[in-house]
This record gives C-alpha cells, structure tokens and sequence, in this order.
C-alpha cells in the first residue's frame, strides 16, 4: 500500500535492576529497531549505539516510530542518558500535561512526546492500557483492580473494528 508512512518498531534493554529505574545510573544496554526492510540491534558502549541508532534513524525514510511505554520510559531514557554522554541526537521532546501516567523513571512526572529527525513517535501503550488512551479495539474492563492481568489484559481481548468510525 504505498503512500502509507513506514513503521518502525523500537525496544530496548536496561540494566535497571529495580522497580524504578534512574536515568543517572541505569543505562541502555541494547537497541532493537525493526521495519519491514530493516532489523537492526544497536549493542555495545552506550554512547555509540546511540549515536549509530540516530544516524541510522537519520538514513531511514520517514515514517513512524512505534514504542511501547516508550512516552514514559524509552524515550524519556535515551534523552537522558544521550545528555549524559553530550551527544546531540535528532530527538525532540516536549512534555505532555495532559497525562501523568505511572513511569518508572525516578523523576518523570508526565509522559513525553517526540519526534526523531523526520519521524513521529507513537506510544501504543497510551493508546491501549488504561488512563492512557481511547480503548480501541478493546473490550472495557473494570480496572479498579490494578493487577498484572487488568493492566496487561492477553491480546485474544482484540476486537477487530476501525476506531476512526465510532
């Protein structure tokens, strides 16, 4: 389907060992950047697996950058720690008042959001998980009880609709 902008999926690893995580001292361990023509792992010292995932974010076409808890977690992370090293990166964040959803980064009291260089940052969890988003594509459940399952409900949950016809 051309004129559809290219997905780009992005994850990372941490070496946090707790419940929170400290963008002075935790850092980014890996990078995984997938696309349908691309799958890139960025490993190795912290500043240049940065400083390779921008410039290859920098070579990709334009497109969308999907994360998962990223507005308040991965994002909000490799601008952290990019600080720390004095590195320059293509990120632009701004904070989003709107919500304060729960991060697990010691001082984080709203979620981000951003653009890399050309490409939009999407969070799908603030679009799916509760006090996050609009529940599409999901059936409503009372989450009250903020247990692993309420917070995290299986995917077989899915309903297949188009949310921009409600």
């Amino acid at each position: 389907m051309s004129g559809l902008p290219t997905i780009y999926g992005l994850d990372l690893t941490i070496d946090a060992s707790g419940p929170f995580v400290d963008p002075a001292s935790d850092r980014v361990l890996e990078v995984g950047l997938s696309a349908s023509h691309c799958d890139d792992l960025f490993a190795g010292d912290e500043a240049d697996q940065l400083r390779e995932l921008d410039d290859r974010l920098a070579m990709l076409p334009a497109g969308i950058i999907v994360t998962w808890h990223g507005s308040v977690l991965a994002i909000p992370l490799i601008a952290a720690r990019a600080r720390l090293h004095r590195l320059t990166l293509g990120l632009a964040l701004e904070q989003d008042k709107r919500s304060a959803p729960p991060s697990p980064i010691l001082g984080l009291d709203a979620a981000v959001r951003a653009r890399w260089g050309q490409h939009a940052v999407l969070d799908l969890q603030r679009v799916y998980e509760p006090g996050g988003g609009r529940w599409w594509g999901r059936r409503h459940r009372d989450h009250r009880n903020r247990d692993h399952e309420a917070l995290f409900p299986p995917t077989d949950d899915l309903i297949p609709r188009d949310p921009c016809k409600d």
